[in-house]
């Protein structure tokens, strides 16, 4: 699973976002494009940004002719990634695994913390809770 498609691509992304500031704009936006993309009816679409047989720059204008300017430039940039790498279908699991976070290696220490349930919406309360705590430890 460490180095599964899902959580190459989530951990790059969630990093990404976490320089930005932009982690639950990023999800929601991505959520709602996944949401739209993978309902079942828009399967050629799918089919269309997963063929080996057309060019990157068709499907980026595909992109651009669905999405328009209504994306951030990071998700944007995103489907563009995932599509010209030929990983457009796991979407729906990068989507997921994004919204649990990511593993992290800070300084020689590694570490993972599972979230449950709500995951991404309890990201940045355990965040904080574990800095508290190092810092407490740190004194």
């Amino acid at each position: 699973m460490a180095n599964s498609v899902e959580n190459v691509y989530s951990t790059a992304l969630f990093e990404l976002c976490q320089e930005q500031g932009t982690l639950k704009d990023t999800y929601d936006e991505l959520s709602q494009v996944t949401g739209a993309v993978f309902n079942g009816a828009h399967s050629q679409f799918v089919e269309l940004l997963s063929s080996p047989l057309i060019p990157f720059e068709d499907k980026q204008n595909a992109l651009t002719g669905v999405f328009g300017d209504r994306l951030s430039v990071t998700v944007f940039d995103f489907l563009c990634v995932v599509t010209k790498k030929g990983r457009i279908k796991h979407l729906p699991a990068i989507c997921e695994q994004f919204k649990h976070g990511a593993v992290f290696r800070i300084g020689g220490d590694e570490f993972v913390v599972i979230l449950h349930g709500d995951g991404f919406d309890t990201l940045q309360n355990s965040i904080d809770g574990l800095n508290r705590i190092v810092e407490e430890n740190q004194k």
